[in-house]
């Protein structure tokens, strides 16, 4: 599943407060918005903090779906 790549400024409040917090100290390499299985909006984020990658998972309503190294 391919998404669209979006810049932070364009991502819904509530979203952005999540990415914000997650990504503390980071650098986000990518943000995506995709769609989930069930047809659920879903940000996904690469970022990399002290030279480890990781990749998180937003819903549209800020809800922290899935943290995990990339």
């Amino acid at each position: 599943m391919a998404g669209k790549d979006v810049p932070l400024e364009s991502v819904p409040v509530p979203v952005r407060a999540t990415i914000d917090r997650e990504t503390a100290g980071g650098v986000i390499d990518e943000i995506e918005l995709d769609t989930s299985k069930d047809g659920e909006t879903v940000y996904e984020v690469e970022f990399h903090l002290d030279g480890v990658k990781y990749e998180i998972e937003v819903a549209a309503d800020g809800t922290l779906l899935k943290r995990s190294l990339d």
